[in-house]
């Protein structure tokens, strides 16, 4: 799955809509998903939302999909006056976790052993990617083998560092390369995962900001799990 995400902040007004339409532009050039994440955007005007609204009409036409989340009231409330509400995919802010419970963040919000299925967490550098495996090498010396979307192989190439989440058994719960952005969640995936065609995306609304790749999506939630770097909430897209 070819997915990116878009974050906007400030007014979405007709000064920045063009730079955001740039933006924009590009990422539906490449990739069948994209999130647009306004958290923190107070204001849209009428710019802003036929802006949304194009780039909802072009996903939809390309057969792709674009989806609006953290927006805001104000922001609600305007789909709402505008009648616009059933035109756009907007998932509204989450705030906690389905079972009314926030976990703790620090360091800025970002320490992936805040979330309690974290045990360790290693850096490591890829040695090669095959079909939608990921083989890492680490520091330890240890060789770890992870889900890897295989349309993401040269996205991640050999030699780049990535972060590696491990549980309290030593396996992996996944992993994110910083510098593309490409994240995988392989938690409660069962198999090898070798046959998984694609995976699910989940968007973090904390302070990372990440948009998973998660194998096991459905589970993840189930089990109402949170990011796996910053445990911000998940919410499907």
């Amino acid at each position: 799955m070819d997915a990116a995400a878009v974050r906007v902040t400030g007014d979405l007004d007709s000064v920045t809509a063009p730079q955001v339409w740039g933006v924009l532009d590009e990422a539906l050039e490449h990739a069948r998903l994209v999130v647009i994440n306004l958290r923190e955007v107070l204001f849209v005007d009428s710019s802003g939302l036929r802006l949304l609204l194009e780039a909802t009409r072009r996903t939809r036409e390309s057969g792709a999909r674009l989806v609006l989340i953290g927006a805001q009231k104000g922001v609600e409330r305007l789909f709402a006056l505008t009648a616009t509400r059933a035109l756009v995919d907007a998932i509204p802010v989450a705030s906690a976790a389905a079972d009314g419970t926030s976990a703790p963040m620090t360091n800025g919000g970002i320490d992936p052993l805040d979330n309690p299925v974290n045990a360790r967490v290693v850096m490591a550098r890829v040695m090669d990617i095959h079909e939608r495996a990921l083989w890492a090498h680490s520091p330890d010396g240890a060789i770890r083998r992870a889900w890897a979307p295989a349309s993401d192989g040269d996205r991640v190439p050999a030699g780049a560092r990535v972060e590696i989440y491990l549980d309290h058994q030593g396996a992996v719960n996944g992993w994110w390369h910083t510098d593309s952005r490409v994240a995988v969640n392989q938690r409660h995936l069962t198999t090898t995962g070798t046959e998984q065609e694609r995976a699910r995306a989940l968007a973090c609304q904390g302070t990372c900001e990440l948009l998973w790749q998660a194998p096991a999506a459905a589970q993840v939630l189930d089990h109402h799990e949170r990011c796996l770097t910053c445990a911000g909430p998940l919410v499907l897209v």
